[in-house]
């Protein structure tokens, strides 16, 4: 390799500790180690490529009070980078900069590694603070700003702010909504690509926050956006687990790829209750949904259409959930869009949206108003009806 190379690796929304509604705890420790991994093969990459720099543009955390296990794992991570003398650097995300003073003190868990030196942390979401070392006879200046939870909505928070390092090379580090990438729903503050150009000292330009990856040329200047080490949620494109990395010399950026990672495997399906085997919906259900599982996938199944309450019961959705979960890593059902036929049969524009929560509030009365029903029956009835709606 030429010593006048300066190479870097890029990271985000690593999203470790996330926490996964119904989701068993031996389940959601595996599930754990999936997002681990994905924050190591960044770090083993960065060892084996003899990075100089190693970045984390926000989110390492899902939370700003990770379990010790996530905290002690990060520890490791960081010490076998210090140790080869990979410089890391990192601002924090959404998701693990509190959001208020009472929270954790108002410290961020970055804040801890920063103190042992292990990292260097840019906390400010008020001023762009930075770094300036030598590479190989290079002087690269490595800059950052932290998001506030308290940043106006729609906002650009580089507009009041300019950065002018005295370097050869210049690496910035954001997390936030990127003009042109952000969500269609987004009412986070958004970096403006002609604010992100106006960084002239900057080479290269790494922004966390948007999951699935993306990279531009903004002048001279490079956007990196990494995207995520590992799909967080289903609908996510089975190319967002990876990380960046980026060569650059005197006179800037030389070359840069994204090395994508395979994650957890996931499988979505959208099943019509139509073209379901109708003399026996339950079999047909399990037999198209166990063709995709495995023990390591985490499988979506989505009911849609026009059903009646006599089908709707053939479904056996309680035991469906009973085989699938022997059969797949994880397994949720969508029935958000079955619809109830109702009992005049009309068309399905006059059709209700089905809900296993009224179904259960249907049942629940029914049973509470049989004759045989005491009291006391009709009590534990309540009692048990509350108690599971309270699990959705």
């Amino acid at each position: 390799m030429s010593n006048t190379l300066v190479r870097v690796v890029a990271t985000a929304d690593n999203h470790l500790n996330r926490f996964y509604d119904r989701m068993s705890p031996q389940k959601l420790n595996q599930r754990r180690k999936y997002l681990r991994d994905g924050f190591k093969a960044a770090v083993d990459h960065a060892l084996s490529w003899q990075a100089h720099f190693f970045l984390i543009a926000g989110d390492l955390f899902d939370q700003p009070d990770p379990r010790n296990i996530d905290r002690n794992f990060v520890a490791t991570q960081l010490g076998r980078l210090k140790e080869a003398d990979v410089r890391v650097y990192a601002v924090g995300g959404n998701h693990d900069t509190p959001r208020q003073s009472t929270d954790q003190g108002g410290a961020a868990p970055q804040e801890v590694y920063h103190r042992l030196q292990a990292l260097t942390f840019f906390d400010s979401s008020d001023e762009i603070t930075d770094e300036v070392v030598e590479v190989n006879g290079l002087r690269v200046a490595v800059g950052g700003l932290s998001p506030h939870p308290n940043w106006p909505g729609g906002s650009d928070p580089l507009a009041n702010l300019s950065w002018q390092p005295e370097a050869d090379l210049g690496i910035f580090l954001l997390h936030g909504q990127v003009e042109g990438y952000s969500l269609l729903d987004n009412v986070a503050p958004v970096f403006r690509l002609h604010s992100l150009e106006a960084l002239s000292r900057a080479d290269l330009i790494v922004v966390g926050d948007i999951h699935r990856p993306a990279m531009r040329r903004l002048g001279e200047r490079l956007l990196v956006i990494p995207g995520a080490t590992e799909r967080m949620t289903f609908g996510e494109d089975p190319e967002v687990p990876g990380f960046v990395s980026v060569e650059l010399g005197q006179e800037g950026i030389i070359s840069y790829n994204r090395i994508q990672l395979l994650g957890q495997p996931r499988a979505e399906l959208h099943l019509r209750a139509a073209e379901l085997d109708q003399t026996n919906l339950f079999a047909d259900l399990v037999e198209q949904i166990t063709s995709v599982s495995t023990l390591e996938t985490m499988v979506k199944v989505y009911l849609e259409g026009l059903i009646d309450r006599d089908r709707y019961h053939n479904l056996q959705l309680r035991q469906l959930h009973e085989v699938i979960n022997t059969k797949a890593f994880h397994f949720t059902l969508d029935t958000s869009g079955l619809m109830l036929e109702d009992e005049r049969h009309e068309s399905a524009q006059r059709g209700v949206r089905l809900s296993q929560q009224e179904e259960l509030r249907r049942l629940a009365a029914e049973l509470s108003s049989q004759d045989q029903a005491d009291a006391e029956e009709q009590r534990l009835i309540k009692q048990a009806l509350q108690a599971i709606l309270s699990n959705y």
